[in-house]
């Protein structure tokens, strides 16, 4: 995903973690010596992304004092986490990267902008830094390199995949519109595939981020007379987007499968797709409050409500950065970070989310997933309601790129 906008923040920030928490200007310190593991994250703290921002690092944070009971100390070694904000613009987030680098900084994470990400992944490899993508979904940080690990949702085509239902997809035929970017076009390339194994034939419409008239793709996409409607479509135009396709009737006839993201997304969604669109619409869940009840759940929960923040799907995300982090300094000591690297090689523990596993072959993450609903309640709320629940293991995907070790 891209975010754009937003204002530089001039000074990175060193949080120490723990119930009562306090920031403090970090440019120019030293640090905690060399029994302090440094992890730096970089994400759009501004702009149309904050919130995935705001809810990585609560569950990062919650991660991280659950994982140590409360001392952010694995082993002796103090973890000092940095915060960096990269404003959605590329040339900062390597500015900020270089600069935790720099500082002497063994883990960089949080990103969620594909673009951003990718560069970042980069720096990493070059400066021997183990690299969790945070909640970036491009599949060209999969397969990378033994120290870059996707830290977010790689099972895109299995999850929709299963959304189209058994049966024969010969003669089926889905339309997918996505933001022309590496994100969008990643979605596409991992899509197309899988669907091309079952048969489905596909066409893609690959836009402008900055487009807000999709009258001309909705009537491009109504006379492919798809049975499936795929987006990736993130943040602004998505209103848009689907209330022109409603508009040309597309809905009336094409049944539309999506992501479900944030909760402030809910209803302008389900407002957007109009009665029958949602009716008939199947989403995919990363993450779904309430199912796993483990006492990672437990524990996220309660240090949401603590800290007056709302749980969402990157908060799963930021926690399962934070197990990376504490099982490597664990296992693989903190003077060799190839050790520490390898040492999540298959590593599988416990999430919010359910179990989770680090494939060793290609360094993708495999997650449960969660197919939904979209239910209007009272007023103005809208809830997902669950169809079916996938373990990790149901959504593992082939390896397509393995490591090159």
């Amino acid at each position: 995903m891209r975010v754009t906008g937003g204002r530089l923040r001039t000074a990175l920030l060193i949080v120490p973690l723990g119930l009562a928490m306090t920031a403090c200007a970090a440019s120019g310190s030293s640090g905690g010596g060399s029994d302090t593991v440094k992890v730096g994250v970089i994400s759009s703290q501004t702009g149309t992304y904050s919130v995935q921002s705001a809810d990585f690092r609560d569950g990062l944070e919650a991660g991280l004092n659950y994982l140590t009971k409360g001392t952010n100390t694995v082993d002796g070694h103090k973890i000092e986490v940095t915060y960096a904000n990269d404003t959605g613009q590329a040339p900062v987030g390597i500015a900020k990267a270089k600069a935790m680098i720099a500082s002497g900084a063994k883990f960089l994470t949080g990103i969620t902008d594909s673009s951003i990400a990718i560069p970042v992944a980069q720096q990493a490899v070059q400066n021997n830094i183990i690299y969790l993508p945070g909640g970036s979904a491009s599949y060209q940080l999969t397969g990378v390199n033994p120290l870059v690990f996707g830290n977010a949702n790689k099972n895109g085509s299995q999850i929709f995949q299963k959304l189209l239902g058994g049966g024969d997809l010969s003669k089926k035929k889905l339309a997918y519109v996505g933001q022309d970017y590496a994100y969008g076009q990643d979605t596409y390339t991992s899509l197309k595939v899988p669907l091309e194994q079952v048969h489905v034939t596909s066409t893609k419409h690959l836009l402008p981020m900055s487009t807000t008239n999709f009258t001309a793709v909705a009537a491009q996409i109504k006379a492919e007379k798809p049975d499936y409607i795929y987006s990736s479509w993130a943040g602004a135009g998505t209103d848009q987007l689907f209330a022109a396709l409603r508009a040309q009737g597309v809905f009336d006839t094409s049944q539309f499968i999506g992501y479900l993201i944030t909760r402030n997304t809910y209803a302008s969604i389900g407002q957007a797709l109009g009665p029958k669109g949602v009716e008939n619409a199947l989403f995919s869940l990363y993450y779904y409050p309430g199912f796993s009840g483990n006492a990672e759940e437990k524990f996220l929960m309660t240090w949401a409500a603590q800290h007056k923040h709302q749980v969402e799907y990157d908060d799963p995300t930021g926690w399962n950065a934070a197990a990376m982090i504490v099982h490597a300094i664990q296992a693989g000591g903190t003077d060799d970070t190839k050790k520490m690297a390898a040492s999540l090689d298959d590593y599988t523990w416990t999430s919010p989310q359910g179990e989770v596993t680090m494939r060793a072959a290609d360094h993708a993450e495999l997650t449960p997933q969660f197919a939904v609903k979209l239910a209007k309640g009272a007023g103005d709320t809208w809830t997902p309601q669950l169809v079916k629940a996938y373990t990790s293991k149901e959504m593992a995907t082939a390896v397509t790129d393995p490591i090159k070790r």
